[in-house]
């Protein structure tokens, strides 16, 4: 048994993105993100994990390998998005009151929410999302580029570096989840998260977003 859990919950379903809407999220006006760290040898110096074939560029002080985001930042706001809002407004819901069984007097609602690009070789360092209960990520377009979550508390023991034999989830204090298109990803807000640099030169495209309650 495993108690005091962080769980994380995938929607079995799919919600799919036509051409349309996909001309539309690439045309929003975006810019870096000003919380990362732009040149790849600060990020280094960070202590993030990386990997063989972006630490080859981390020395190059040209290398802007940021990821952008959208300036709009309650996309979920505009009538293109209904569909989709109310598709994670659905899974939301199914979370609350099915899986953590939180009374029917609290409303969770979408507070903000933002498109977030990565083009070949960028990333997102660890981060948390502050003022919000419950955090999601739906996937647009990508290749293989999982999230990965970060709990040192998760450990057996904590203060010792003991190795295990294979991982589970009652050994790990790091999770990743593997993006598919047209899933909704939603995760606790203060659950420390990232994403490993992009290695495809396909862009990868996610919608983030945060919630609260009344």
């Amino acid at each position: 048994t495993t108690i005091f859990p962080k769980s994380l919950y995938t929607s079995d379903d799919s919600y799919h993105i036509d051409d349309n809407l996909l001309d539309i999220i690439g045309k929003y006006e975006k810019g870096p993100n000003p919380a990362i760290y732009k040149h790849a040898s600060e990020y280094r110096d960070f202590g993030n994990s990386i990997s063989t074939a972006w630490l080859k560029m981390a020395d190059d002080e040209n290398a802007t390998l940021w990821n952008a985001t959208s300036l709009n930042r309650y996309i979920l706001n505009d009538e293109p998005f209904s569909g989709l809002r109310k598709f994670i407004q659905g899974h939301i819901d199914n979370y609350v009151y099915n899986v953590l069984h939180i009374t029917d007097e609290v409303e969770f609602y979408i507070t903000q929410s933002w498109l977030v690009y990565n083009n070949e070789m960028s990333s997102i360092f660890r981060h948390v999302h502050t003022n919000s209960l419950l955090s999601g990520a739906f996937y647009i377009q990508g290749k293989y580029c999982p999230i990965t979550f970060h709990y040192g508390e998760s450990l057996p023991f904590p203060r010792f570096q003991l190795q295990s034999k294979k991982f589970n989830v009652s050994n790990s204090n790091i999770w990743r989840v593997t993006n598919e298109k047209g899933k909704l990803l939603l995760f606790p807000s203060d659950l420390e998260h990232s994403v490993e640099p992009n290695e495809s030169k396909v862009q990868r495209i996610s919608l983030a977003f945060n919630t609260f309650v009344k």
